[in-house]
Formats: structure tokens, C-alpha cells, sequence
């Protein structure tokens, strides 16, 4: 007879997002003797799928991103009227919708909703309304990975403080570093000879900042005649066209290359001399993680969830967010003074391993389900 626990997480679908990277690294990290896992998707287009396979979880997907609204419920429920869970986790707003829904009418539970950013609030966000009916009407415990994501959930989404917890993001420190031929990487990416290299990794939406850095790098090339290549490493959304106005308007197709969704993070981020996350709002950034763990200069916009990650000048270097020449005086200061850069990336990578590994966000989170599943 198998002993094991049974976890079940539900979410939308599982694209190259850090909740989804998340996912993956949690399964891979929690003890297969003690925990029977299953992962359910609504539906499944591209992403991170294979990886996710391969940590021998069992992996459901329900519907088609088309008929997933109308068909994903359903099927669902059947699920979960036939098969019994120690312990249910939903990510995301759409995940903590429709799957809180789900499992309270199937008379399961506990249920542990998730907050993965401390993003602006609005009434008019349909996110933001599903989150806050999901997580205090479907949720008994609630995941913030960030202190910040906590404040707001008190705060916004009126959640009892008792109910919401934080843990952390970690990061599996055996895939930060990777043999890499730089002059032949580079030349494959197109990154012309003697350019310094900016890294920036994140979806291509407004949340991101994109134009700010974007201007930072006009800045750099036609003011300062500095030699940077910027590598813009990410899926396309809603930002994606202004994104494009810009370079073409600034004339920078030469110095910015646009290399989509790339599954090669650590081999860009080590031909990487900085990395630049210029976020007008977030939660732990996993790319932040990576690029500690990677050990590549970081500039980051000095907003709470980055502050719980980075310390200016020691792990760091923190710029006033919106502001593209705060980005230029920052990277132009890291790509001048080795030691200062050197310096930062000790620290980080110390900071990191303390602080963000994998072994600490796993521990976190199976004291949480011996705290909820009653045997």
C-alpha cells in the first residue's frame, strides 16, 4: 500500500513564467517517498512541460486553451470526486479561481492559494478580482513568496494576516553554472565582436519596463558611445509593440537583439556582463536568483520585492524605477570598475546560497503541508 501523501497542484497552463519555474522546482525538490505528486493544467501550449515530466510527477492536462473556460470545471471535478488528495495548491489568479472553486465543491481540501507579485491594484483587474474572491472564500492558507506580497495581500485583497504566509523562491544551484565558449556563443546570438553584453529575461509586457531600459541603452550607445549589446530574452505579450517602436524610432537595431523565449538562461547569462531587471513591480524575481547564482553584476529597480533580494551597493546596485538614466549611470558604472562588479557578484552568489536555495523553499513548504493534512 503506498503511504505517501498525495499533493496536487493546479494552474492554468505552464509557460516560461517564474510561477512555472517554480512548479518544477518544487517537485523536483520534494522527497518522492514522502509525497505522491500531481500536476493539473487546464491547458498545455508551450512551455516547460518535458522538464516538468521529468521530475516524475504525474502531469494532467485538461482541455485546449480555446475550450479550457467552458471545459476545464467540469473534468476537473470529475477528478477530484474520485480521487482523494492529502493537500491541494493553486497557482496563480486563474489557477486559484477555477481550481479553488473546483475543490470546494468537491468537498476537498486544504487548499493553499498562492500570491506571486505585489503588482497595483485595481478594481477594474480581472485578476485581481478572482484573487480576491479565490483566496478568501477557497483558500485556507495562503503562499506570498515575497514580505511585500504579504503586505498587499492584507492590504488590497483583505486577507486575515494569519492567513497568509511567505515563502520564498529558492533556486537549484547546480543549474546555475554552465561551460559556455563565449566567442562562439556570442557569434551564434549575433552579438557583435567587443560589445559589452546586457542581459535583461522576462516576459515583454509593461510590468517589465522595457522602454525605460531601452531609452537607458540610447543613452549608453548614442550619448556615451558606449559598445553595448542589450539581449532581450522573453515571450512577446502586451509590450511587444512598443518595444518594437522603440528600437526602430532610436535606431538600435544593431545594439538590441530580440531572442524570444529561450531555454538556454544559463549559457546567456553567462556571456552576460550585467543584468538589468527594470520591473515596476514583482514578486521574487527568479531571474534575479539566476543571475546571482550565475554571478553576473546586477541593476535592479529599487522597488520592495527587489530590496527583499538585493542590498544596494553590496549584492547590487539599486536605480529609482521609470528612470532610464539612473539604468545608464548604473550599468556604466559596473562596466567601468571590475573590482566593483567582482565585488557585488561574491556577495550575491553568498546572499544567495544563504538565503534563496532550493533546499529552504522545499523544507518551507513540507512544514506547511504537515501543518494543514490531518492523517
Amino acid at each position: 500500500m503506498d503511504h505517501r501523501q498525495k499533493l496536487l497542484f493546479i494552474l492554468r497552463d505552464l509557460g516560461f513564467g517564474g510561477a512555472e519555474r517554480q512548479i518544477i522546482e518544487l517537485c523536483q525538490g520534494l522527497d518522492k517517498n514522502q509525497f505522491q505528486i500531481t500536476v493539473i493544467l487546464f491547458f498545455y501550449e508551450n512551455g516547460y512541460l518535458s522538464e516538468l515530466k521529468d521530475t516524475g510527477v504525474e502531469v494532467i492536462v485538461l482541455a485546449t486553451k480555446a475550450s479550457y473556460k467552458w471545459a476545464a470545471l467540469p473534468k476537473l471535478l470529475r477528478i477530484l470526486k474520485t480521487r482523494k488528495f492529502a493537500c491541494i495548491q493553486t497557482m496563480l489568479p486563474i489557477g486559484n479561481f477555477l481550481g479553488g472553486l473546483a475543490v470546494r465543491m468537491s468537498g476537498q481540501g486544504p487548499v493553499i492559494g498562492s500570491l506571486r507579485n505585489a503588482n497595483p491594484f485595481s478594481w477594474l483587474d480581472i485578476f485581481c478580482l478572482l484573487d480576491i474572491i479565490a483566496l478568501n472564500l477557497f483558500s485556507d492558507v495562503v503562499v506570498a513568496n515575497s514580505a511585500s506580497g504579504q503586505r498587499m495581500g492584507i492590504k488590497n485583497y483583505r486577507l486575515p494576516q494569519s492567513k497568509i504566509k511567505v515563502i520564498r523562491n529558492g533556486r537549484n544551484f547546480n543549474q546555475g553554472s554552465v561551460e559556455v565558449n563565449h566567442e562562439s556563443f556570442k557569434q551564434e546570438l549575433g552579438i557583435p565582436e567587443g560589445q559589452v553584453v546586457i542581459a535583461a529575461i522576462g516576459r515583454i509586457t509593461r510590468q517589465k519596463g522595457y522602454p525605460y531600459l531601452l531609452e537607458a541603452v540610447r543613452i549608453l550607445v548614442k550619448e556615451r558611445k558606449q559598445a553595448v549589446c542589450l539581449l532581450i530574452v522573453g515571450k512577446a505579450e502586451d509590450g511587444m509593440k512598443v518595444v518594437e517602436q522603440k528600437i526602430k524610432m532610436d535606431q538600435l537595431e544593431s545594439s538590441v537583439l530580440l531572442l524570444g523565449v529561450r531555454q538556454d538562461i544559463p549559457k546567456i547569462l553567462a556571456v552576460a556582463d550585467v543584468f538589468v531587471l527594470a520591473s515596476l513591480w514583482e514578486g521574487i524575481a527568479n531571474v534575479l536568483l539566476e543571475a546571482m547564482v550565475a554571478q553576473v553584476p546586477i541593476v535592479a529597480s529599487d522597488i520592495e520585492p527587489n530590496r527583499e533580494v538585493l542590498e544596494h551597493e553590496k549584492s547590487g546596485l539599486l536605480v529609482t524605477p521609470q528612470n532610464p538614466t539612473a539604468i545608464a549611470d548604473a550599468v556604466e558604472r559596473i562596466i567601468k570598475d571590475w573590482h566593483l562588479a567582482q565585488e557585488l557578484t561574491a556577495y550575491a552568489f553568498q546572499v544567495a546560497q544563504q538565503q534563496f536555495s532550493l533546499e529552504q523553499m522545499v523544507s518551507a513548504y513540507t512544514r506547511l503541508y504537515a501543518e494543514l493534512v490531518v492523517v
